[in-house]
Parts: structure tokens; C-alpha cells; sequence
């Protein structure tokens, strides 16, 4: 089982960035669009809705969230990781590195990474919303293309949920692991 961990763990960190950086840049293009186009006029809730937090209150619970141990440590370090230990064979603390440095940061924290949130969470704020669909499942906005309840339809709906149940999984499963060894490993400095 562990060589089979090796080789997935290969292939999506080396043979597959391109794609993770692929989907940002189209995700960054598609909020540039959305913010200039007719569709970023669109209100969610319909014409009269109103927010239901304060500006404030929002930003809050959206950096309290998972990303939030991530953000607070490894945002503010990672620079000086990429510095020591840079990627593409670079010299360590080198000129060169310092400059990946930078844009490794950017990339990782910056518009990119928070546009990769935008298409799905539209959608679904849409459907959910607007559209007053009562369920939160991403098959739900696939129904105009998954028309009809025949089995195939239906496993096909559950097969794009359980994909999306196995992300969540992943994305909570990663961050929990990362951010609570590097909060054990604070904590141990601190009450040493």
C-alpha cells in the first residue's frame, strides 16, 4: 500500500502542477470576467437582498476558516522555505531564490488561490439563492445536463458527489494534518 502512496503522491506533485496552476489562471481570468461583465451585476439573494453579516464580520469567519492555520503560519514563512529549500534545482539563498520566493508566496496566498474558489461557490450561491434550489450537492448543477432519473443519471449524480465528498475530505484531512503539527510543534516552544 505505501508504493502506491508513492506513486499517487509522484504524479500529482510532479507530473500535474501545471494543471493546479493551469485552473488558477483560468479561475483569475474568469473573476476578471465576472467582475466586468453584465453577470457581476447579478445579486445573489435576488435584486432586494441584503447581506446577513457585517463586511467585517464576513472577512473574519472567511480567515477563521480552515485556511486559517495555514495562513497564519506557514503564509507568513513560506517565503523563507522556498528560500532554503527552492524548488527547480535553484541555489539555496541565492538572489534567484529569494525571487521565487516571492512569487511562490503570491501564488499560494494571493488573488490566484481565492479565484480557484469563485466558479463553484457562484454556482452554488446561484442555484441556491436565486434559483431557491434546496440543496447544496454540485450534481444539483449539473441537472440541466443530467436531465431524466434513469440509473445511469442517478450513479452519475452520486459519482460527482462522492468526488466532491472525497475533496472535502482531502482539503480538511490535509490542512487538520499540516496546521496541527505545526501548532504541536509551537505549542511544545512555547510551554517548554
Amino acid at each position: 500500500m505505501p508504493h502506491i502512496i508513492n506513486i499517487f503522491y509522484g504524479i500529482m506533485t510532479l507530473d500535474f502542477p501545471w494543471a493546479f496552476m493551469l485552473i488558477a489562471f483560468l479561475s483569475a481570468v474568469f473573476a476578471i470576467f465576472i467582475m466586468f461583465s453584465k453577470y457581476g451585476d447579478i445579486r445573489l439573494g435576488g435584486a432586494g437582498a441584503e447581506p446577513h453579516y457585517k463586511t467585517f464580520s464576513w472577512a473574519a469567519m472567511n480567515m477563521c476558516s480552515a485556511a486559517g492555520a495555514g495562513i497564519f503560519i506557514f503564509g507568513m514563512v513560506e517565503w523563507m522555505y522556498y528560500v532554503k529549500t527552492p524548488p527547480f534545482g535553484i541555489v539555496p539563498d541565492s538572489v534567484q531564490a529569494y525571487e521565487y520566493a516571492s512569487a511562490y508566496g503570491m501564488f499560494h496566498w494571493g488573488f490566484s488561490a481565492w479565484a480557484i474558489y469563485l466558479p463553484v461557490s457562484l454556482a452554488l450561491g446561484y442555484i441556491f439563492w436565486n434559483k431557491k434550489v434546496d440543496s447544496l450537492n454540485i450534481s444539483d448543477l449539473c441537472k440541466d445536463i443530467l436531465k431524466g432519473d434513469s440509473l445511469p443519471v442517478r450513479m452519475t449524480g452520486m459519482l460527482i458527489d462522492g468526488l466532491v465528498a472525497f475533496g472535502y475530505i482531502g482539503g480538511l484531512v490535509c490542512t487538520v494534518g499540516l496546521g496541527t503539527s505545526i501548532l504541536a510543534e509551537l505549542s511544545g516552544y512555547l510551554f517548554e
